[in-house]
């Protein structure tokens, strides 16, 4: 009898090993929006690579670099497609329904999304790795956190960080008590002063 349950217990150690998350976002944080904001960060770094090897990439455009997803025939101009250009967290605010009313027209207010600030921060190459790997899109956190205490951020090489605040307030890259993580110049992380 008791080497059955040793048995039982052993193969649920062993599953439990095999099927936890390796990926620490997934242990904390498990919400549909940010898995599909996640999924929208992987579908742009994809797009920004195509054209990057079509020689249609234009690296000091920045708002428009991302809207040329679309303006360039990239991605056809599908409702879905447009979508997936702006963040899905439910504090991230709509994007306008003139976003694409002319090419060159998407910029900063059409979507939830900060853009890497290309005139102060141009990138050397994408997509890059290594001691070349940048973060380059963000969460705007415009309005207060788009995701409920989280923030994705991708990087030039397609990976995706997931900031929790909870995390950042605990290694001290935020003061007790903060509500929201900034983008931009004034933010107290350094890689997110790179966005706008």
């Amino acid at each position: 009898m008791g080497s059955k349950i040793f048995a039982t217990a052993a193969v649920a150690a062993m599953l439990a090993f095999l099927f936890w998350p390796r990926d620490p976002d997934l242990r904390h944080d498990v919400s549909s929006d940010v898995q599909t904001c996640k999924r929208h960060m992987m579908a742009i770094h994809k797009g920004l690579v195509s054209q990057e090897r079509a020689g249609t990439l234009d690296m000091s455009s920045g708002y428009a670099m991302l809207g040329g997803l679309i303006d360039k025939g990239t991605w056809k101009k599908t409702a879905e497609n447009i979508r997936m250009l702006t963040c899905t967290g439910p504090g991230a605010h709509a994007m306008p329904d003139d976003a694409f009313a002319s090419p060159g027209s998407f910029d900063a207010t059409s979507t939830a999304y900060a853009f890497r600030n290309l005139a102060d921060h141009p990138l050397s190459k994408f997509p890059a790795g290594g001691e070349d790997n940048e973060p380059i899109l963000a969460c705007d956190n415009a309005s207060g956190m788009n995701h409920a205490g989280v923030m994705n951020v991708l990087y030039t090489d397609g990976s995706i960080l997931t900031l929790h605040i909870e995390q950042e307030i605990e290694r001290k890259r935020l003061p007790p008590g903060t509500t929201t993580i900034a983008v931009g110049t004034n933010s107290p992380i350094e890689a997110l002063k790179k966005l706008q």
